[in-house]
Parts: C-alpha cells; sequence; structure tokens
C-alpha cells in the first residue's frame, strides 16, 4: 500500500508509542514518541503536528495499531435482522473476544444476517476522545483504521492466494486466516509475544488452519519519508 502523493500528515498510534508524519514539517521523516498511554500518545502527536511549519487546520488520517483495534470474527446470531442491533451485540462481546477492558465500540465489515463477518473493537473511551480533540484543534480526521488493514490489503496485492497473515507491531501479534478473499479467524496477541513464542504460535496456527507454509505471510511496518508507514511483507518461514 502506498500514500505517495498524499498531503495529509498522518499519525500511527500504539500502546505505549506513537509515530507523527507531516509533509509540511522542517523534516520530512517519522517522528516517533514515547508515551505512558495511547490516550497520551495521541495528545502527543497533536502538540507536534501543531508545532509543523503550518500549523493551520488541517486533514490527518489516523493508524491504530493491532493493540488499540483489535479484530475478531462475529458470528451469526439467531434473531438478529438489523445492523445496529448486530452492532450492540458485537460492542457486548468484544470485551471477552479480543481481551479489551472497558466498554467498546465495533466496526462491522460487511454484516449480513445469518452470516459471520469480522469485527474490529477499539477502546470507546478512547476513540471518543482521538475525535474531541481532532474537533477542538480544528483537524479533520479522514480516516480512523487498524493499520493491520494497511497489512492485509499489501500482502493480498503480492499474493491474491494468501491464507494466514501475521503483522507484527511492537506492542501486538495479530493474526488473520482464512480462504482467500474471506478471514475465518482472527485473533490479537496483545502484548506481542517474543519471537520465540511468536514462531511457535504461528507453527500451531499453521498445523491447526491446515495451511502451508506457501501461502502464509508476515508483515511489518516500515517506516519511510514518502512512504510514512509503509508495509514489508515476507513469507512466513
Amino acid at each position: 500500500m502506498s500514500w505517495a502523493g498524499s498531503e495529509a500528515p498522518q499519525v500511527y498510534l500504539g500502546q505505549n508509542r506513537v509515530g507523527v508524519w507531516s509533509p509540511t514539517a522542517a523534516d520530512a521523516a517519522v517522528q516517533w514518541l514515547d508515551s505512558a498511554s495511547p490516550e497520551e500518545g495521541w495528545s502527543r502527536a497533536v502538540e507536534t503536528l501543531k508545532g509543523d511549519d503550518k500549523p493551520k487546520a488541517r486533514k490527518v488520517a489516523v493508524w491504530l495499531s493491532g493493540a488499540l483495534a483489535r479484530p475478531f470474527v462475529f458470528q451469526p446470531v439467531q434473531g438478529l435482522r438489523r445492523r445496529s442491533e448486530a452492532l450492540t451485540v458485537a460492542a457486548g462481546l468484544a470485551p471477552e473476544a479480543t481481551g479489551l477492558q472497558g466498554p467498546c465500540e465495533v466496526w462491522l465489515d460487511g454484516w449480513t444476517a445469518g452470516k459471520p463477518c469480522v469485527a474490529v473493537a477499539v477502546d470507546r473511551a478512547l476513540r471518543e476522545q482521538i475525535e474531541s480533540t481532532a474537533r477542538a484543534e480544528k483537524l479533520r480526521l479522514t480516516s480512523l483504521r487498524p493499520w493491520w488493514v494497511a497489512a492485509l490489503n499489501a500482502a493480498l496485492d503480492e499474493t491474491a492466494a494468501i491464507r494466514l497473515l501475521a503483522v507484527e507491531e511492537v506492542d501486538a501479534l495479530t493474526v488473520l486466516s482464512g480462504e482467500p478473499g474471506s478471514i475465518a479467524a482472527a485473533t490479537c496477541y496483545a502484548p506481542s509475544p517474543d519471537a520465540s513464542q511468536s514462531q511457535a504460535l504461528l507453527t500451531r496456527t499453521l498445523m491447526a488452519a491446515n495451511v502451508s507454509a506457501e501461502y502464509a505471510r508476515r508483515a511489518h511496518l516500515q517506516a519511510g519519508d514518502m512512504l510514512p508507514f509503509d508495509v514489508r511483507c515476507e513469507q512466513l518461514a
């Protein structure tokens, strides 16, 4: 996935680290900042954007790390007919399904009554803080999305037949699997396992899903000047 030519600043928000990129800043490189929490990280990102060469009202795209935007598969629930009802039920299931604490907001991808779909859970208070701070600072959010979605799109662009993707970030390991064109299982491990634990976990996942390494990929975040939060994919060993 490429963002070359985009004029909108971008923020990558993680559990304890935030990356800020602005095309109008004196230094076009991504600025990485440590934080005690995602809320503090977002505040630091906003202050950084305000301090660049053109601190005017502008757009900003926000990427959420896997630890902050956790996927799970929302299974069919008998009697659900409306999307609004499905969102309410999914939000109630999200803490147990993802390990997030407190009330969650859920996004459903392509929900249809009687069929499973991918759900993404985000801490509701964090989402509200991101939006309220943006309004107060005259920043217009053009998007608020999980970074693993960018990783999935990049992996599919390279190999349409992919059946398992492991998205490795500093604060989470997100594993997505299924037949080409669909996601049958989605799990987030946060905090991220260490290298040996991650390899053992992925080996077991491949075996359980009956997927050969040929159809499995590993994705990492790669920061640059023109592609601030780009994706690097490699075959899963």
